[in-house]
């Protein structure tokens, strides 16, 4: 008589992946969640990407093994070089100013288990930012919202918790590393574009423990993210309804626009002003999802005292992805000339 096998599913094995630079006041918090979870099959690989502060000395302290890029290079090096060294089939990587939840790891390999097609995965930042500044907290849960409002098959791949199989990643070529800023959005256009299938997971979440300043906030949205969105979407030649991209949200941006001029000039004409507190008026209704998610949280006070704030949001984004858009096909044209020139002078220099 034959013995019947069953057939056994074996657990995906998962490498965490945390890059860090100048994080030690982060670490403690981060790397202690991460030991709550860690299992016997999960491995856990801090890379520092050039350090000056303690962050070294506190990641060993607590028992964690450091890889180092040995210079300041990018986090998408320091989150290649973890992803080379890893052993796991399933690649989760963690920004260091995070705090995982108890079921963060869980529910990543339950995912990638429960969908064999899956190949990668994104989290939310949970709806407890740490700091108690009001900037902080505005930012924290803006980037919460988005998150837990986003479709749920994803238009791009976020490293703050995000996962991926790692043939996927090894055949995707990894992060750009000539890039200094969102090479995980990029490497998401790339995997969008090659059929792979992403995905946005609310419920897999993080607390995120940034301390924002006004000037670090505006710093980062301009030289870090809003012009490499544009050039990104320039490239990719779509730009998707989905995250803050929205027309919802692109229609705030040009509103904020209309309305300041019209206000400023309305100072002596009543009805321009009019129409201009018409247009902060669209803005608030766009954006009554969210004013009501802060509401929920933080009361209405907040929201009317962040409103401006929102608004200067609004203006800066807009104004810094439409110079560089207007700078970059600048720099087409002139290159599509001299390109053009080079021809005809080696046209002419052949026929001579």
């Amino acid at each position: 008589m034959g013995v019947g096998l069953q057939s056994v599913q074996v657990p995906l094995k998962l490498s965490v992946i945390v890059p860090m630079r100048n994080a030690a006041e982060y670490l403690p918090v981060c790397l202690g969640a991460l030991q709550q979870s860690l299992d016997g099959g999960t491995e856990c690989l801090i890379v520092d990407d050039g350090s000056t502060d303690d962050s070294v000395t506190t990641a060993e302290s607590l028992g964690f093994r450091v890889l180092s890029t040995a210079e300041r290079r990018s986090s998408g090096a320091a989150r290649n070089l973890g992803a080379r060294a890893a052993g796991g089939e399933i690649l989760l990587f963690l920004d260091a100013d995070v705090r995982a939840h108890p079921d963060t790891l869980q529910r990543v390999v339950r995912a990638f288990a429960d969908d064999p097609d899956l190949g990668a995965i994104s989290g939310s930042y949970d709806d407890t930012p740490s700091h108690p500044s009001r900037l902080s907290q505005w930012r924290n849960l803006l980037h919460c919202y988005i998150h837990q409002t986003a479709n749920r098959e994803a238009t791009a791949f976020w490293t703050g918790c995000g996962a991926i199989r790692r043939e996927v990643f090894v055949e995707a070529g990894g992060f750009d590393e000539r890039l200094r800023f969102l090479q995980d959005v990029e490497l998401g256009t790339r995997l969008r574009r090659a059929g792979v299938k992403l995905c946005l997971d609310p419920d897999i979440q993080v607390q995120h423990r940034k301390r924002w300043t006004f000037g670090g906030m505006v710093r980062t949205d301009v030289v870090c993210r809003a012009g490499v969105w544009t050039r990104i979407i320039l490239r990719e030649r779509h730009m998707p309804n989905d995250l803050n991209l929205r027309w919802g949200q692109r229609v705030c941006g040009v509103l904020v626009l209309v309305s300041l001029p019209l206000l400023g000039v309305g100072l002596f004409q009543p009805a321009l002003f009019g129409a201009g507190v018409l247009c902060l008026v669209v803005i608030a209704v766009l954006n009554r999802g969210f004013y009501r998610f802060l509401a929920a949280r933080r009361g209405w006070g907040f929201v009317a005292l962040t409103f401006p704030l929102h608004l200067f949001f609004y203006c800066y984004t807009v104004l810094d992805s439409y110079a560089f858009n207007r700078k970059q096909k600048y720099f087409n044209k002139s290159q599509a000339a001299s390109s053009s020139w080079m021809r005809s002078w080696m046209d002419a220099s052949a026929l001579w």
